[in-house]
């Protein structure tokens, strides 16, 4: 007689596990993934690195956006502007 089993897979972190339920299984998974982090944690920036450039993942720059903190009020005003520069049509043309 054959047994089912369940399999919690991360393959970006190649992170597995398995058990005769789904609780067991999804226990076991939070269980590695956690010691996975940990290990990684423990590792130097460049090994720690490496082993992630291993498995595939890219290091990039986060760009920060500035977004305006401008809005219209509910008076219909615009709000939130710091040293606007309004120019008239008469002067821009």
């Amino acid at each position: 007689m054959q047994e089912d089993f369940w399999i919690c897979i991360s393959p970006s972190l190649n992170v597995a596990s398995c058990g005769r339920t789904l609780d067991e299984a999804k226990e076991g998974f939070v269980e590695n993934i956690l010691t996975f982090v940990e290990d990684l944690l423990n590792l130097e920036i460049d090994l720690r690195d490496q082993v992630l450039r291993e498995l595939g993942w890219l290091k990039a720059k986060i760009i920060r956006k500035q977004f305006s903190k401008a809005y219209v009020s509910e008076a219909g005003i615009l709000e939130g502007i710091t040293n606007p520069k309004l120019l008239s049509l008469e002067t821009a043309a």
